[in-house]
């Protein structure tokens, strides 16, 4: 049984409260700012491919964003609107250092850089600009999106036809709980390089599994709706997809669809894979999940990665 605080973060971030008028003023503020900076850089210098990318609690986007930070024309920051701190790329701090070595507890605890953590929380408009603005010459700039964070700026970026989106959906549902639940254990950092026999092992609870499944679904119903409704193009990309070294097409259609140039050597380097997705290893009742789910859309998915 998932604790409550656990219940709750799964049901916040599948759901949207809409507020209308929130959204509105919302727009508002980001349709003035964002003017206001184009009219100050049309004589300066041109402004970045914006995108942002939408993901789902615990469909882990650090592989794709590093993937594409890989590339020397595009700058992807990580989860830049967390709680407590600001995910910056790496190649972002060594940027704005300058040569110069720069703390990375105080960058990401928004000491410095672009806003501190309450001017981000207070105009969370003004920071996604700051974002773009602060490109530093990249040609495509862009950062992950949860469901729970900012959903009033979230609507913003969805209305704003300039800002492309990739949906980052995970095929896996096992394989994706998981990494929430061992994620929540231990630090993410130390369960990638950690080997497998050394990770905790997770019993997972099936209706849980499938809750989990069901919110993942609907949140990326309603993107699909919203930007379809809007006439807009998006790619959607699958995590899974993204890790095989052979799936230049896919590389390929991301990089056309950010505008920058297709020399696909760029995301051939080697991206160290989480050790927690070796699923018989880290469930612990990976035989009994496997034959709970015998009847459901999901086998084939489980077993395909085990």
């Amino acid at each position: 049984m998932e604790t409550l605080p656990d219940q709750f973060r799964l049901f916040r971030s599948s759901i949207n409260l809409k507020n209308p008028i929130a959204q509105r003023l919302s727009l508002l503020r980001y349709q003035k700012l964002l003017g206001e900076v184009f009219c100050e850089q049309v004589e300066t210098s041109s402004f970045p491919t914006r995108f942002v990318v939408f993901r789902f609690p615990a469909a882990d986007d650090g592989y794709a964003c590093t993937l594409l930070n890989q590339h020397p024309e595009i700058l992807c920051h990580g989860n830049v609107f967390d709680p407590t701190r600001i995910h910056y790329s790496e190649d972002f701090q060594k940027l704005l250092g300058d040569g110069m070595p720069l703390s990375r507890y105080a960058l990401i605890r928004g000491k410095v850089g672009p806003m501190a953590l309450f001017e981000r929380d207070r105009t969370p408009e003004r920071f996604c600009i700051k974002l773009w603005q602060n490109s530093y010459s990249a040609k495509a700039v862009g950062f992950s999106l949860l469901p729970s964070h900012v959903p009033n700026t979230t609507f913003s970026l969805l209305r704003d036809k300039g800002v492309k989106k990739i949906l980052l959906v995970r095929k896996n549902k096992l394989e994706a709980y998981l990494h929430w639940q061992v994620t929540r254990k231990i630090p993410l950092w130390q369960a990638v390089k950690t080997r497998s026999a050394e990770l905790p092992k997770i019993a997972v609870n099936l209706q849980a599994l499938l809750r989990w499944s069901q919110q993942h679904d609907r949140y990326f119903n309603q993107l699909r709706e919203e930007l379809d409704k809007t006439g807009q193009s998006y790619v959607e990309v699958a995590h899974e997809d993204l890790q095989e070294g052979s799936n230049d097409l896919l590389k390929a259609r991301l990089l056309k669809f950010l505008g920058v140039s297709m020399e696909l050597k760029h995301l051939a380097c080697p991206v160290e894979k989480p050790s927690y997705s070796h699923l018989p290893v880290l469930v612990k009742n990976f035989d009994e999940i496997r034959e709970q789910l015998r009847a459901s859309s999901l086998e084939s998915l489980v077993l395909e990665r085990a």
